[in-house]
């Protein structure tokens, strides 16, 4: 069978339609659907992609690991360092070098030391004991055990080690090497011992002044006080100088940084390693790259062209070699044009151009030398210093090799360069960069250098880890791959399309940066629309509409004046029984324009005497109140108003070919990459004979003819689309397959033709593809069951990441749980059944909570300065920030020994439900029951059955239940798995598993994104085990495609 496959792909969808194709004219058509259908999977990322706020789920669990690792590393470390003092006598004899071995040894230990150095009653001194036997060390000779402890000590906390690959956060770090140089001038000569120990003296003149755990300090702070000691015991002791050296290793070894470089992705075009941003011809590429696309605002006043000359790009890039950026002020005075001159860039980019970053770091090294020296020798050591680890190195390198003075080679470790990596290779890029300097522009180039795909044409798409694309977005990796199951699948149905047509979401193929501006440019047009009704219902109350709206929205950006014309606008002539303003597009109705930034007000006799059917510069450009129309553009104030203004002083005859076809080529990187990977289908975007298959449309234009169409009416029965139904991508994915430059050029008659008629509608009726078209689509969107991707893998939140306390029993017999709380997570009902363990605590909450007059914790402690205190018998006042409640959760113990700890299942940690049926002694069954296991308790059941071929998880457990009742195992559902059963009305309904928990499994039909609020019913909130049983259910597995195999 000929069919297109049209594909709507989104982050955590993809909807799919198989038209048939017959000849028509000569060619071969869409004249039927054969079938159409809806993939459901979760997002590859977690957070919320639409905002930008997604993090790759490998992040977070990274984040989590890298504390584990920290800490396991910590404690090897002090092991290592326990048993060697042991062995040089520096510490008393033990069993076991284990925590809680250690923490048994040292607190005998410190008892016995505190005799000795600490008066009695001295608590402050007692808890800074180590810092006082480090003092002495340093300074005098010290018994075996005291030198001991004192080295024990410096392991425990051995101060900050700038790593510059793994700062993240420059704030913070700034705090940081702020305070070790504050706390650098404190020392002035001494140890870090002996200045905390001289500042929480009592003979200080303000003891206490500064906890020691809030002071940061400095690794190399710590290397001085260890050699300090060395050199002050090693004559009284018969530790050989490799024993030291031993110790010291122990002590402040630290691994360096696994390598990443293997992960650099490939040059599309020539296959080589992608270049480091950091190097020269990087930064020569996106100078040129960004001047060339510079475009004058307000060209047509100024009397000239948009694009800048050659010489003018020339003198910029010229000044731009050292300078990180150049303010747009800066651009045009460089420039000699006149003050208040703008680029159409500034409606977005406010800061001006970057220049070369690499260069102006450098040279605030190297000073102007730094240009005098070879390209090569530049870019080696440009490599060097995004490269190097040790910033002592780096300074010795910097003055060894590179003949900096001391001063000069100091600043290099805070030299950052970037570390990223361009998209192309440094061979492509210097290919790019001589001709961008003879003026060819970037597109020219690259099309004239990358050729024709010439790859074999494959039967079935491949995996994208062998597909030998670059993709390291995993919301894009996560889409493809459902992708490429639904593709074929049918494939293997239907056999290859004769062409596929795929549009991405926004989320997928835009970028980060590019989305969180979108959602604030959302919100901020939310914001204006909301005080725009407030100001219509001010005029009109009771009244008013999406038209009213944005009229309302164009009158505030042109100052309430016409801007062809110059009539004042009022309310009552906007909106009034007999408006004198129209809706007015800039570009006229044939550009397929009908968003708010080809829209302005016009009064009505002059756009249908005068403007009519043509760009605003071929109607008025010729009037002799040009000037005074384009003065009050000028005037125009709002978001897009700097686009407005360029389309005014746009003819015709500017507007690029292909304005309209454009919604058939989408060229941003994603949709290009899910482009070529469909394409390998074909050996190529084009066949062996040169015929385009595979085309990625921009979507601009799929809610205009799903609108006029009429097919928004299919599932929401109005001419609203919803999106509280997953076949809604269904419609779409049968509009992206019908979208070709014919359909495109329908909606430019349509449109015409409703300028023609002065329609208040943007379109005139469009042609429907075959008859019966919107009753056919309804027909085949009906039969849609749409598919879910099953959620049974392990990885996940194994518990919460809060930790409970050991098990109390309290007079009554009762075990229970205390968990630390910030005060300002307190909830009202934990205050008024007393959680709070300490009546003391509590009641000095309470009391404060009354003082304040709020009882809401959340807003009475927002600051420290409202929390309450404890007053000490000394008077001194200690704030109560934290404080122990009773858990009402029920924790479980995990791990042994000293890393036992307490800790509750959290958000999505169940993992499945193991259904059992009670059955009697003949066999026969009474009723089903059910036991949750959480993902720890599925990970556990791994471990006990690694020797079982296949399923290692979900199978029968006789821990499952505490009762010598008899059972048999039925099956275990996950999230997301589907399952038939009897409806409401006896009628068997397919559905999916929507949530999991002990006391309910949460059904959810097929098509419905989630069931909340008022849609929970006795029938979907399955309460009652038994009554799965009662309904026959029974699971079914839904193909990627949507077929059933029971």
């Amino acid at each position: 069978m000929n069919y297109i496959l049209g594909l709507d792909l989104g982050s955590a969808s993809l909807g799919w339609a198989v038209l048939e194709c017959t000849e028509v004219d000569g060619s071969l058509q869409p004249t039927r659907i054969e079938r159409t259908g809806v993939r459901i999977f979760e997002a590859g990322v977690e957070g919320d992609i639409e905002q930008g706020r997604d993090a790759s789920r490998a992040a977070k669990r990274r984040e989590a690991r890298q504390p584990r690792r920290q800490n396991w590393r910590t404690q090897q470390r002090k092991r290592k360092l326990f048993r060697l003092l042991q062995q040089h006598g520096l510490l008393p004899a033990s069993e076991k070098d284990d925590a809680i071995s250690r923490k048994a040894v040292f607190d005998q230990l410190d008892k016995e030391l505190t005799e000795k150095h600490i008066t009695e009653g001295d608590h402050t001194a007692h808890q800074h004991l180590p810092y006082l036997l480090r003092m002495l060390a340093s300074g005098a000779k010290v018994k075996p055990f005291e030198l001991g402890r004192a080295i024990y000590s410096l392991a425990q906390r051995r101060g900050f080690l700038s790593n510059r690959k793994a700062d993240t956060d420059e704030k913070e770090d700034g705090v940081v090497k702020a305070s070790i140089s504050e706390l650098g001038g404190q020392i002035a000569g001494r140890t870090i011992a002996q200045t905390f120990v001289e500042d929480i003296s009592p003979d200080h003149e303000d003891p206490g002044r500064q906890r020691i755990r809030q002071r940061y300090t400095a690794r190399e702070m710590f290397h001085d006080e260890f050699n300090r000691i060395r050199k002050q015991q090693q004559p009284h002791f018969d530790l050989a100088d490799n024993d030291w050296d031993t110790v010291y290793k122990t002590i402040f070894f630290q691994r360096p940084l696994k390598s990443q470089r293997h992960r650099i992705g490939r040059c599309e075009i020539d296959g080589g390693q992608r270049c480091l941003d950091a190097l020269d011809v990087f930064q020569q590429f996106r100078i040129w790259h960004a001047v060339q696309n510079l475009r004058l605002a307000d060209a047509y006043s100024l009397g000239r062209d948009g694009r800048l000359t050659l010489e003018e790009q020339q003198k910029i890039v010229d000044a731009l070699q050292t300078q990180a950026t150049m303010t747009w002020g800066k651009v045009v005075t460089l420039l000699g044009l006149k003050r208040g001159t703008k680029f159409t860039i500034q409606e977005w980019n406010t800061k001006g151009l970057t220049g070369h970053r690499t260069n102006s770091a450098m040279m605030h090294v190297f000073g102007d030398e730094w240009l005098d020296r070879p390209l090569e020798e530049r870019d080696a050591i440009t490599k060097e210093v995004v490269y190097f680890r040790k910033p002592s190195a780096m300074r010795k390198r910097g003055q060894e090799a590179w003949g900096l003075s001391e001063e000069q080679a100091a600043l290099l470790p805070s030299t950052r360069l970037e570390e990223a990596h361009a998209r192309h290779s440094a061979a492509t890029l210097a290919i790019f960069v001589e001709r961008m300097s003879r003026g060819e522009d970037y597109s020219t180039i690259r099309k004239d250098i990358t050729g024709k795909d010439d790859s074999e044409p494959l039967d079935q798409l491949p995996p994208l880890s062998k597909a030998g694309l670059d993709i390291t977005n995993p919301a894009v990796i996560r889409g493809l791959t459902e992708l490429r199951k639904v593709v074929n699948e049918l494939v293997r149905q239907y056999g290859k399309p004769i062409g596929i047509r795929i549009e991405l979401s926004r989320s997928l193929k835009n970028s980060r940066d590019k989305r969180i501006k979108l959602h604030k440019d959302n919100e901020d047009r939310r914001k204006r629309r909301e005080k725009a009704i407030e100001g219509i219902l001010k005029q009109i109350p009771g009244r008013y509409s999406g038209n009213d709206i944005e009229k309302w929205l164009l009158a505030e950006e042109c100052g309430w004046h016409c801007p062809y014309t110059g009539r004042p606008i009022s309310p009552s002539t906007l909106l009034g029984s007999q408006p004198q303003f129209d809706i007015e597009h800039i570009f006229p109705r044939r550009y397929l324009d009908n968003s708010f930034s080809n829209k302005t007000l016009c009064y009505h006799e002059f756009n249908r005497n005068v403007k009519k059917n043509q760009t605003a510069f071929d109607a008025c450009s010729g009037l002799d109140s040009w000037d005074e129309i384009l003065q009050r553009v000028n005037n125009f104030d709002g978001p897009v108003a700097a686009l407005k203004r360029k389309r005014f002083l746009t003819a015709a005859k500017e507007i690029p070919d292909g304005f309209t076809s454009k919604h058939l080529n989408d060229n941003r990187y994603n949709a290009v990459v899910a482009k070529k990977y469909v394409a390998m289908l074909y050996g190529g975007l084009s066949d062996a004979d040169g015929s385009q298959r595979v085309f990625a449309v921009t979507g601009g234009h799929t809610a205009l003819l799903r609108r006029e169409w009429g097919l928004n009416s299919i599932l929401s029965g109005t001419e609203e689309k919803t999106r509280d139904d997953h076949r809604h991508h269904a419609v779409d994915a049968v509009v992206i397959a019908l979208t070709d430059p014919a359909r495109i050029q329908a909606l430019v008659n349509a449109a015409e033709l409703a300028e023609k008629k002065a329609s208040r509608r943007f379109y005139e009726a469009v042609q429907d593809p075959w008859p019966k078209f919107s009753s056919k689509v309804a027909d085949s969107i009906n039969e849609i069951v749409v598919s879910h991707r099953p959620t049974r893998t392990l990885p996940g939140a194994l518990h919460a990441e809060s930790i409970y306390s050991k098990p109390h029993i309290d007079k009554d017999g009762n075990t229970n749980h205390r968990i630390r709380k910030h005060i300002t997570k307190l909830s009202a009902t934990e205050l008024k059944k007393d959680k709070i363990v300490d009546p003391a605590i509590r009641d000095l909450v309470k009391a404060k909570l009354k003082e304040l007059g709020e009882s809401n914790p959340a807003k009475a402690f927002a600051e420290e300065k409202n929390h309450p205190f404890l007053t000490a018998k000394d008077g001194r006042k200690i704030p109560i920030h934290k404080v122990r409640v009773f858990a009402d959760k029920k924790p479980r113990a995990i791990a042994k020994n000293e890393r036992q700890r307490y800790v509750a299942s959290g958000k999505d940690s169940n993992f499945a439900s193991m259904i059992y049926a009670v059955v009697d002694k003949d066999g026969h069954e009474i009723k089903w029951e059910h036991k949750v296991i959480t993902r720890l308790e599925a990970h556990e059941r791994k471990t006990r059955n690694r020797t079982v071929n296949g399923e290692k998880v979900l199978l029968p457990d006789p821990t499952d239940f505490n009762d010598d009742k008899k059972r048999v195992f039925k099956f275990a559902l996950c999230k997301n798995d589907t399952v038939m059963l009897e409806g409401p009305d006896g009628d068997d309904v397919i559905c999916r598993i929507q949530k999991i928990s002990q006391a309910e499994i949460q059904l959810c039909p097929l098509a419905t994104p989630s069931v909340q609020g008022k849609a929970r019913s006795k029938w979907n909130q399955i309460q009652s085990i038994d009554n799965l049983r009662k309904w026959n259910l029974r699971t079914v597995l839904i193909s990627p495609t949507g077929i059933e195999h029971r």
